[in-house]
């Protein structure tokens, strides 16, 4: 079966839009809440930067993406980052189920749930090949920066897995690094975990059709792809064969920004590094829908349970 992409450019006034509707969210009811939320990792985390420098693309995006379609039931998010089920469940009125292989945002999710009163956030840890969920559950489900670390085969359960989980009309949004060109192979990065790896799938773009291609009740509606300016100071992944450069590396790199950072931190500045990494946002990145483009390396797909 062949796979055709259909191709998008981003709409980057709604995502502009969606961008600061989350840094409001965090200002607006997170900030205050300092006195009972100083402990908790992810809030301590966001008060510096709500989304890093790709996190500003890929967020917000995905929000727009599922608002175009219309938020509503029940939502699942399988490993994102876990500012958007959370903003999801205090601002959209659905019950937004917030899941992660590993257990890592339970007690911080649960904080925010209790202090913000929410009771339909639904924290559960779950492994996005086999969540354990009822067939036909979910209106919507969500999936950010996960499914290039599932080994193997592992990403071709998830889509299967989702397609399950989905009710007809449901939709699937989700987005994971892409090289074009480049072949489609896996890379194992020693990190400190407890097996000392850590997967990322180097994914192309005809790869990723072919793996699509296996889910006949998953319809692909649109592809939405962000590439990157070359960078003076950091050499990037399609040489090296690593990661892509984020703002850690171009930061790291940078004497000025590396110090700022350290100021900002212990004078307690509030978005003080969001600001310095949307600054690298804007100059490095950027929408495209130009397949052939060399520089792209991130791609957000919409798909609808059919």
């Amino acid at each position: 079966m062949s796979y055709q992409f259909r191709l998008s450019l981003s709409n980057t006034h709604a995502i502009e839009q969606e961008r600061r509707e989350l840094v409001r969210f965090v200002v607006g009811r997170l900030i205050p809440r300092l006195p009972w939320l100083a402990r908790v990792h992810h809030f301590r985390s966001w008060f510096f930067e709500p989304m890093n420098y790709w996190r500003q693309i890929e967020m917000p995006l995905v929000l727009s993406l599922l608002r175009q379609q219309g938020i509503r039931g029940r939502i699942l998010d399988i490993g994102s980052p876990k500012l958007l089920a959370l903003y999801l469940a205090s601002t959209c009125n659905v019950e937004s189920h917030a899941t992660d292989i590993s257990d890592y945002f339970v007690a911080d999710l649960r904080r925010f749930r209790q202090v913000l009163r929410l009771p339909n956030l639904e924290i559960h840890t779950a492994d996005g090949r086999q969540t354990g969920y009822p067939d036909a559950f979910f209106d919507a489900v969500f999936s950010i920066s996960v499914i290039e670390h599932m080994p193997d085969d592992s990403d071709m359960q998830c889509f299967s897995e989702v397609s399950r989980l989905l009710k007809p009309g449901g939709v699937f949004v989700f987005d994971l690094p892409v090289f074009v060109p480049a072949e489609d192979t896996p890379i194992v990065v020693e990190e400190r975990f407890a097996d000392g790896r850590f997967h990322q799938h180097r994914y192309s773009l005809a790869a990723l059709g072919q793996r699509l291609a296996t889910q006949p009740k998953l319809e692909l509606m649109a592809t939405y792809l962000a590439g990157e300016h070359p960078t003076s100071t950091v050499p990037t992944s399609q040489q090296e064969g690593a990661l892509w450069p984020e703002n850690y590396n171009l930061i790291a790199a940078d004497p000025i920004h590396r110090r700022l950072r350290w100021l900002t931190k212990h004078a307690l500045i509030p978005l003080s590094h969001y600001a310095m990494s949307s600054r690298l946002r804007r100059k490095y990145l950027y929408h495209t829908d130009d397949p052939n483009d060399p520089q792209v390396l991130n791609a957000t797909f919409i798909m609808r349970r059919i």
